[in-house]
Parts: C-alpha cells; sequence; structure tokens
C-alpha cells in the first residue's frame, strides 16, 4: 500500500499529483480491472478491423477469379478444356441443376462419366438434403446473375453422383457458385467445390 504525506507537498502540482496518487491507490481494484478491460476492448476492436481487412480482399481476389474464368470462359470454344485445369470438383449447370460439363477430378470422385451427361438429364439439385439447401438457393440465385460462396456443407460432393449409394470422400465442404454469361445472357452456372 502506498503511503502519501499529505503536508509534505508545498506547490498546487505536487499536490494534485499526490491527489490522483492517492485516487489509484483507493480506486486500484476497479481503476486496474477498468483499464484492462479498455485494453481488451481495443484489442479486440484491432483485431476485428483486421480480419474486415483480410474479408475485403479475400472478396475481392473472388471477384477477380470470377471475372477472369468468365472471361476465359468466352474465349474458349469448349469451355471443359478450362474445367480440367482445376484440381477441385468444377461442374457447369443449366437451370435447375442440370448438369452441362464436369471436370475430370468431379468424375474420377464420382460414378458420373461424360457419356452421362449427353445420354440423360441429371441434375445434382434433385439430391439435396436439409444439410445442403443453401447450395438449392445458390443455384438458383446463379440464374439472377448472383455468386455465393457457401461453408460448412455436409458432403456436397455426393450430390453429384448417380446412384445414392456411391461412396464419396467427404473432403470438401465448401462451394462457389457464380454464373457464366454469353453475351449479356446468363447461359449456365458454374459450382466450384472446396475444401
Amino acid at each position: 500500500m502506498l503511503i502519501i504525506d499529505k503536508f509534505s507537498a508545498r506547490n498546487r502540482y505536487t499536490r494534485r499529483r499526490l491527489f490522483y496518487k492517492m485516487m489509484i491507490v483507493k480506486c486500484s481494484n476497479m481503476g486496474v480491472v477498468a483499464l484492462k478491460q479498455e485494453g481488451r476492448k481495443e484489442q479486440l476492436f484491432d483485431e476485428l478491423v483486421a480480419l474486415q481487412r483480410d474479408m475485403e480482399k479475400k472478396l475481392a481476389a473472388k471477384e477477380q477469379f470470377i471475372k477472369r474464368f468468365q472471361t476465359l470462359a468466352q474465349t474458349e470454344e469448349e469451355p471443359l478444356s478450362l474445367l480440367n485445369l482445376f484440381a477441385c470438383p468444377v461442374a457447369m449447370f443449366k437451370p435447375g441443376g442440370y448438369l452441362h460439363r464436369v471436370n475430370h477430378a468431379l468424375m474420377e470422385n464420382t460414378d458420373l462419366r461424360e457419356s452421362d451427361l449427353s445420354d440423360r438429364n441429371i441434375s445434382f439439385l434433385d439430391r439435396i438434403t436439409s444439410e445442403n439447401f443453401a447450395m438449392l438457393e445458390a443455384a438458383e440465385g446463379v440464374f439472377y446473375g448472383k455468386t455465393a460462396l457457401l461453408s460448412r456443407l455436409s458432403n456436397p460432393l455426393a450430390l453429384f453422383c448417380k446412384n445414392w449409394s456411391y461412396p464419396t470422400r467427404d473432403d470438401y465442404h465448401s462451394a462457389l457458385f457464380f454464373p457464366l454469361t454469353d453475351d449479356e445472357h446468363i447461359s449456365c452456372g458454374v459450382v466450384m467445390l472446396l475444401k
């Protein structure tokens, strides 16, 4: 405990300084806790601002990726060559979730074959479950020009299988949905499964 002799202070400045020291001693429990909480709030706020900046950078990178993908898809005669450049499963789909093109990574991880796409209409939306209901909304939103990045999905790869019982690895838990335009008209949507 701090002991201060009040009468030893000779001038106004010294008395004021001693007064504040006494106040600190009296309110040490409340003041220190309040200062620690204030410092903690400032630290949390700084972390929040830093996370916001990171998120803005990631959103900007996502938008750049989508624009470049759309530009490349418009210049390619066969978009399948573009899809096959990706190591993650990628599919192009028509309204209703009907698969138009899928890349090799998606075929390797499911029971789909290229001939299946031309032989019959396969819609990944037919297999939507309550765990992956957000994928339905994202797929429909693509045809209104919306993009969506979904996370915490429950085995979305299984939606692209022909057979319900086909075993798939549960490696992918996110999906990026975006539209592909063809002369200002949305021709199809793209879904990219991410880890």
